[in-house]
């Protein structure tokens, strides 16, 4: 179960459907990836260090308002 969580999680949020979500990541030049085991998930990315408020951001409508 933890598997198929950790894959939806770029499925869209409550601000952006899937296609938004990819924009923004794609027109910071950043990317966001989850994974998982049986005892955690990991939600990692990789940005400008100036867009790190923005990727952040980001990250947390992803985790926290997921739309799945």
């Amino acid at each position: 179960i933890t598997s198929a969580v950790s894959s939806m999680f770029n499925e869209g949020t409550q601000l952006y459907n899937s296609r938004q979500l990819a924009e923004q990541i794609e027109k910071l030049g950043a990317s966001i990836s989850a994974s998982s085991s049986a005892d955690f998930t990991i939600v990692s990315a990789s940005s400008l260090s100036l867009d790190t408020r923005e990727i952040f951001r980001l990250m947390a409508e992803m985790v926290l308002f997921p739309t799945f």
